[in-house]
């Protein structure tokens, strides 16, 4: 949730970058696979992966970037 929340205060605030860091291997899976997402979550994540927002996500000690995750 904290993930969604934070892509869509970025997209309000018409930014266009977003640095995310995270242990779960779950989340980097959701980028690339949508449908895991709960069915609770599954409407705003959809809708976060719409906006145009480079995102630069940190897993352990590697770097994945993502120029568009989706395109829906």
């Amino acid at each position: 949730m904290a993930t969604i929340m934070a892509i869509e205060f970025d997209a309000s605030n018409n930014r266009s970058k977003l640095w995310l860091e995270t242990n779960s291997q779950l989340l980097v899976h959701a980028f690339t696979h949508p449908t895991i997402v709960h069915w609770t979550l599954y409407t705003k994540w959809m809708n976060c992966m719409k906006f145009k927002v480079n995102y630069k996500l940190v897993f352990g000690s590697g770097i994945l970037k993502f120029q568009e995750i989706l395109k829906v």
